[in-house]
């Protein structure tokens, strides 16, 4: 895990796919940024079930939270 950020939560969902063929299952994964200018944002990324993972899920909240940190700064 990243020293700024945690994840707050967990949740398996269905979603439609991006292609119109159906429905597929997903995990909402949520966090919250802890420290750096951003500090209190919280959100969530969505990941197929498929490709759910700790370096998915880890890759995916990263890059939100350093361009939420890049925007605090603007």
């Amino acid at each position: 895990m990243a020293d700024t950020w945690s994840v707050t939560g967990i949740r398996q969902e269905t979603q439609l796919s991006d292609n119109s063929d159906g429905f597929r299952p997903v995990y909402k994964v949520g966090y919250k940024i802890t420290g750096g200018p951003a500090q209190g944002t919280v959100g969530h990324v969505i990941v197929p079930a498929a490709d759910y993972d700790e370096d998915v899920v880890g890759g995916a909240i990263e890059r939100i939270v350093e361009q939420h940190q890049r925007i605090s700064n603007l």
